[in-house]
């Protein structure tokens, strides 16, 4: 499956982030059963399980009024927006 996570952090964090370390895993969890993950989170984001990384300013991805699809080229099976 082609699946996008997003989230307004960036990841991974170190020393705290309960929310944000639950992302990382998702991403990495998901990329080792084989799907393909798409990361829209902010600027500086690195988590290299993620097929692509695309950076997004966190307040874009904070406003539920924006349309995710342009920052995705291709459909994806399935788009998680996770926000503590």
């Amino acid at each position: 499956m082609h699946i996008v996570v997003a989230s307004h952090h960036r990841l991974p964090v170190e020393g705290y982030g309960g929310p944000q370390r639950v992302v990382v895993a998702l991403v990495r969890g998901l990329a080792a059963l084989g799907h393909r993950v798409k990361l829209l989170a902010q600027p500086g984001t690195k988590v290299p399980e993620a097929a692509k990384t695309v950076e997004v300013a966190p307040r874009l991805l904070k406003d539920s009024g924006v349309d995710l699809k342009k920052f995705i080229p291709k459909a994806p099976t399935s788009c998680t927006r996770i926000f503590p």
